[in-house]
């Protein structure tokens, strides 16, 4: 495994701050200070001169062939052969000679048809193979450069795209974390009212008490028994919310009516766990309790065009601008800014009928 580990890194020796890194930093900007002044110089020659020497431009064509050819094979080899070699050190090696190769053939071909054709052949020039070796040795070199700079820059690539997916994974940490805590008060903050509910029954109405505690059990044998997952069906969120209207209708009696209207194409999407149940205990806290003809509360799911829409309707006294809007209200609008960023919203409306409605943003199936 280790030597797997190590066959995959570039030779690091050549960066080092030691006697090695300097002479590897020496002769690379001699080599490539030269060969750029070298351009310019016979480039400039050429053009100022206004030769109409066939064999000057060759030399220029030549070598645009060819850095093309070791262009194209350095690209080859990384896509057919890097893979396939385990030893850094061999893929250099074999990159050189597949170069060196091809520009051999190309050498030749240069040689004896090319410069025949432009009339500045000279047949005492015969292709050779250190012949074929010097004009493969540049473009070679100029390959392996390349294929050092890739491999570098996979190496950086790789390392920014683990730390990316290291700060995503501390980032959905976090959130799950602050989902957990809140989670962690919204449970107490409702079985604290609940517990006073059966308080308050324990002595005038024993059993009705022992009812309210049966369903209280229920509901969290439901809301425990999720793993603490951060989403659930439309359906199961209803499910949960009818077994809390059971434990405040053990209470309220004939004074609390309960509706919902749900979408048919809606059962199924997923919402946050416990967004509609916070909404309904305000509800009842600030709407029904407050009145004294029978509070109505009513649920309503459905899609607005690519949003889902949650709405919580009571009877009870409208919202007063700049009130208190509770821990439920609160804690929603903390759910939605984690999971949602600013695309999940929360508002209170009195009008066309008092509401608190949730528009979450795309629609999660």
């Amino acid at each position: 495994m280790k030597e797997n580990h190590r066959s995959q890194l570039i030779p690091p020796s050549l960066f080092k701050k030691n006697l090695l890194g300097f002479v590897f930093l020496f002769v690379f900007s001699v080599i490539l200070t030269y060969s750029l002044s070298s351009i310019v110089y016979f480039t400039n020659l050429v053009v100022a001169s206004g030769s109409q020497n066939s064999y000057e431009f060759g030399v220029i064509i030549q070598n645009i062939l060819f850095a093309s050819l070791a262009a194209v094979f350095s690209w080859i080899f990384i896509k057919l052969f890097d893979f396939r070699i385990k030893s850094i050190w061999l893929k250099y090696l074999l990159l050189f000679l597949l170069i060196e190769f091809v520009m051999f053939f190309a050498s030749y071909y240069m040689y004896i048809y090319v410069w025949q054709e432009l009339g500045d052949y000279n047949p005492d020039i015969q292709p050779t193979i250190s012949l074929g070796l010097q004009s493969a040795l540049i473009p070679g070199f100029v390959g392996m450069i390349y294929y050092y700079f890739w491999r570098a820059s996979q190496q950086v690539n790789k390392k920014i795209d683990e730390q990316e997916m290291q700060l995503l994974q501390l980032e959905q940490n976090k959130t799950r974390a602050e989902l957990a805590a809140l989670e962690a008060r919204i449970n107490p903050h409702f079985l604290y009212n609940a517990l006073n509910s059966i308080a308050s029954l324990i002595h005038e109405a024993p059993d009705t008490a022992e009812e309210m505690t049966m369903n209280l059990s229920k509901l969290f044998r439901k809301t425990t028994g999720k793993n603490q997952a951060t989403f659930c069906t439309v359906k199961e969120e209803i499910e949960m919310v009818k077994t809390y209207i059971d434990i405040e209708q053990v209470r309220f009696g004939k004074r609390l009516r309960f509706e919902t209207t749900i979408a048919a194409n809606c059962e199924d999407l997923k919402v946050p766990t416990f967004i509609i149940q916070p909404l309904v205990e305000n509800a009842i806290k600030h709407g029904v309790n407050e009145i004294i003809e029978q509070g109505i509360i009513s649920i309503t799911v459905e899609k607005q065009q690519n949003t889902l829409q949650l709405s919580v309707a009571d009877n009870g006294p409208d919202f007063q601008l700049g009130e208190n809007s509770g821990y439920g209200l609160t804690s929603i609008q903390e759910k939605l800014r984690l999971l949602y960023d600013t695309e999940g919203t929360i508002n209170l409306e009195n009008s066309p009928q008092k509401r608190v409605v949730i528009t979450l943003p795309s629609i999660q199936d």
